[in-house]
């Protein structure tokens, strides 16, 4: 029902600016604007389908992917609302592809929500870590913020669905993470450091193996 509520209106969007992009000329200024109007209602309508089938294991379509390319992708999406709140990025990939067995949308929905987790803890700025590595079991992806950390009095809750400290959040972003990775056969760690920031490390196996659950720790 929500899928349908969202998906209306997403079409209607998308229509307009499709007709918008056929009235300008390809040198418009406005070009760019509608171009990107155009890819965010593409991408929201993935969004809205990687939900559906997250809810769903029947939809789930898992392939060999590389993790890094995920990651890229997610970060790309909120490079202008990073640079905006004057959030600076320090990205140190993997130099070799880690390649996980997984559901590319699903990842990258994983993915998002810890970014955008990170963006609301630096609502006055700071420096948004992330780091991929590969060790014998797991192909690591590491996400940072210097937001400050989290109360250690409801860090255990931070998975629950409808649990949020934020004033206008859902509390259904790192919820839905949680799910996503435990159906990988992944795990999240969470070391909270009181007065610097958090980091959230998301281990997956590679893609010939496939182990446990979630963990909590700091």
């Amino acid at each position: 029902m929500l899928s349908h509520e969202i998906k209306n209106p997403l079409v209607s969007i998308g229509g307009f600016a499709n007709r918008l992009k056929k009235k300008l000329s390809s040198n418009s200024p406005y070009m760019p604007y509608v171009d990107q109007i155009v890819k965010e209602v593409s991408r929201l309508e993935d969004i809205m389908r990687g939900i559906v089938s997250f809810s769903n294991n029947k939809f789930v379509e898992f392939s060999r992917e590389d993790i890094n390319s995920i990651v890229e992708e997610a970060l790309f999406v909120f490079s202008d609302v990073l640079r905006r709140q004057g959030i600076k990025i320090d990205m140190n990939l993997d130099k070799k592809p880690a390649f996980v067995m997984g559901d590319r949308q699903q990842l990258k929905i994983a993915f998002d929500n810890l970014i955008v987790n990170a963006i609301q803890s630096m609502a006055k700025g700071g420096t948004l870590y992330i780091t991929t590595y590969s060790t014998d079991e797991w192909n690591v992806v590491e996400v940072s913020d210097t937001g400050g950390g989290i109360d250690p009095q409801v860090i255990g809750n931070i998975f629950n669905p409808f649990f949020t400290t934020k004033e206008h959040g859902t509390g259904l972003g790192l919820a839905i993470t949680y799910t996503i990775i435990k159906r990988h056969k992944g795990v999240i760690d969470v070391t909270n450091n009181i007065g610097v920031g958090v980091t959230f490390s998301v281990k997956l196996p590679h893609a010939s193996r496939g182990p446990r659950g979630v963990k909590l720790s700091g």
